[in-house]
């Protein structure tokens, strides 16, 4: 609604309709609400029908990242395994064909990446192409989103045990997930009471962190194979 003046200085409403774009931007910008507002399920839904109904929209690739953005948050909130290898495909293949056209935007870009970079940590597993990806964000990413990188491309040198490049990219960052990084690191080249005290600070400060459950059972198991070890050695 506005109000008009008329040259009686009258003012009257009138009601007038905006155009807000095609079906397949208005059921984009839903999808885009339902994953703003933690509503995962519901974003996955309204993208496979933007995809269904549309299947040539602009919308398409955009809409497919928030949907492995969603399988993302959804395996963080659940811890489902199956929902990160989701994520993983979804955000692979979309990012694949994230282009520069009229939607395109680096911090968007280098949010996906980041996200699809966590899928594959969440599972420990290498995987070149995210490499490459994430080597591809470093170039064009904010510094704010810099760090993260570096710490996704630690996890990666980690998995595969190149333990020495692992730490050059944790050094590069601030992060907590770093620091968590720079304790696996002397996990696996048995430099366990550093790692220990890592550990031991991060679960008596950061209760509410969403890595709690993670570092919890990597302590509990690094602590287990730790003691059974220094009991055989006496």
């Amino acid at each position: 609604n506005y109000t008009q003046t008329d040259g009686n200085n009258n003012q009257s409403q009138r009601r007038i309709e905006i155009h807000t774009g095609g079906k397949d931007e208005l059921l984009f910008k839903a999808a885009l609400l339902h994953y703003k507002h933690l509503r995962f399920k519901e974003a996955i839904r309204t993208i496979d029908e933007l995809v269904l109904k549309f299947p040539n929209s602009p919308y398409i690739i955009r809409g497919k990242c928030y949907q492995g953005m969603s399988f993302l948050k959804m395996g963080k909130r659940h811890w489902k395994r199956e929902y990160f290898n989701i994520a993983t495909t979804i955000l692979t293949n979309a990012l694949k064909n994230y282009n520069g056209d009229s939607n395109y935007d680096l911090r968007e870009f280098t949010d996906f990446v980041i996200g699809v970079g966590e899928a594959n940590r969440s599972v420990n597993r290498i995987n070149a192409g995210i490499e490459f990806l994430l080597k591809r964000a470093l170039q064009y990413a904010p510094n704010e989103h810099r760090s993260e990188i570096y710490v996704q491309l630690g996890y990666i040198e980690l998995f595969r045990k190149e333990y020495t490049s692992a730490m050059a990219y944790f050094m590069k960052s601030n992060s907590l997930l770093a620091r968590l990084g720079i304790a696996r690191v002397y996990l696996n080249t048995k430099k366990f009471d550093r790692a220990f005290r890592i550990y031991d600070e991060f679960l008596t400060y950061n209760r509410d962190s969403r890595y709690y459950p993670e570092v919890k059972k990597t302590f509990i198991t690094g602590t287990y194979f730790w003691g059974k070890r220094a009991y055989s050695q006496g």
